[in-house]
């Protein structure tokens, strides 16, 4: 690296989160659909280039989203959308793009009470989520039996966002069209916390 090069990275990188913190807050409105309008929603879009480096932002971006709509998210749901978020992150930049530069993550949150959607797009290399194991059994009486001695690194990062998250939903882009990753995550709000 030569001299100044991280401090000049670190300044962009700052800048970056200050402008996706001000936009947490510009974005939140009323959604409506078909003349009707739904509860307020926190909606924000990011284009992120797809360097680990910039994971962090993509983090501060939702967790910015949910606590701008006034949330207070629990300790274990905070960790839980961290852990996901970061592994479907990790993922887009060291599997889809491996070997290529310049690629992009398109983000996409959409928060409401009690609720986040989190999308990531990508045009790097898609993957069939069906060809990727669960590692989990589950007994006759609704148990879940993980061997962990077992578990090959291949897939145990959807195995974690299946795990954090309410729903894992992938779709394999194509002719122009993103891989489009979706997380969802619901926890209870008000007086309904535990």
């Amino acid at each position: 690296r030569r001299p100044g090069e991280t401090d000049r990275r670190c300044c962009e990188i700052n800048r970056a989160f200050g402008q996706a913190y001000e936009r947490c807050h510009l974005a939140s409105r009323f959604t409506c659909v078909h003349g009707t309008v739904q509860e307020p929603r926190n909606v924000v879009r990011l284009s992120i280039p797809a360097l680990l480096a910039f994971r962090d932002l993509a983090l501060s971006t939702v967790l910015a989203t949910i606590e701008a709509g006034g949330e207070d998210l629990r300790a274990d749901a905070r960790d839980e959308i961290t852990s996901a978020l970061n592994e479907a992150y990790n993922n887009i930049v060291l599997h889809a793009y491996r070997g290529v530069h310049g690629g992009r993550i398109e983000l996409s949150v959409s928060a409401s009470a009690g609720e986040v959607e989190i999308q990531l797009g990508d045009h790097g290399r898609g993957f069939d989520p069906e060809a990727v194991s669960t590692y989990v059994e589950i007994g006759a009486g609704g148990e879940r039996d993980i061997d962990f001695a077992s578990l090959p690194e291949s897939g145990m990062g959807l195995f974690i966002m299946r795990s954090f998250m309410d729903e894992v939903t992938y779709t394999r882009g194509g002719a122009g069209k993103p891989n489009v990753l979706v997380l969802r995550k619901r926890w209870p709000v008000g007086g309904d916390q535990a």
